[in-house]
């Protein structure tokens, strides 16, 4: 059986209303609508959730906490929790949560001119700890080919390696530098888009 095709205004593109269908004919691919890296949540209805249905929607998470999956009388249809988040590492938790969290690292992003993802690995590294970006600005030291490339640089700051003899510059190790960096505690490295990797100041 086949339904009707629906075409997305926004994206362009087409699903079948039987095959795929969706709440009001909206677009199934709408969580693709937004930019990349944008925090979105799944707010779902309480209530439903404990009788076995799913009434929920995705959402960006700042200001989900207004947001209401459900017009239901009864136990449990007015409370609200998020049960799914994209860009988001909270899990689940309640939407006035996962809204001032997004709303801050954001706000942190935008400040510094750091990428969202960076700013999430610098929350996380710290438990999740709710003044952890306070010193996000401090600590960040950018996104580098390696942590070799960071020990280079972070070394060329206090001279000019360039005037080291050309023979003694040989044996210098800075993959084993940026290793030795880490292993003591002196930065974190995470993973970062592309093969690079971000790189913190333990501060």
């Amino acid at each position: 059986m086949t339904g009707e095709d629906m075409t997305c205004g926004t994206c362009g593109k087409t699903w079948d209303s039987v095959k795929v269908p969706t709440p009001a004919a909206r677009c199934p691919y709408e969580y693709e609508h937004v930019p990349e890296g944008t925090p979105r949540v799944w707010v779902g209805c309480v209530g439903c959730h404990e009788l076995g249905n799913l009434v929920g929607e995705w959402v960006d998470a700042v200001g989900c906490e207004d947001f209401s999956p459900c017009d239901l009388d009864g136990y449990g249809h007015g409370d609200r929790w998020v049960f799914d988040t994209q860009n988001l590492p909270t899990g689940e938790c309640s939407p006035d949560v996962a809204s001032r969290v997004a709303g801050e690292a954001l706000a942190c992003a935008e400040g510094t001119g750091a990428p969202i993802g960076a700013v999430w690995a610098y929350w996380s590294d710290r438990n999740c700890y709710p003044d952890a970006l306070d010193s996000f600005e401090d600590s960040y030291a950018g996104a580098w080919d390696s942590v070799e490339d960071y020990a280079y640089d972070l070394a060329e700051s206090f001279g000019d390696i360039a005037a080291i003899n050309t023979y003694l510059r040989e044996y210098i190790d800075w993959d084993r530098l940026g290793r030795d960096m880490e292993l003591g505690g002196d930065i974190t490295a995470h993973r970062a888009p592309g093969g690079r990797v971000w790189v913190f100041r333990n501060i």
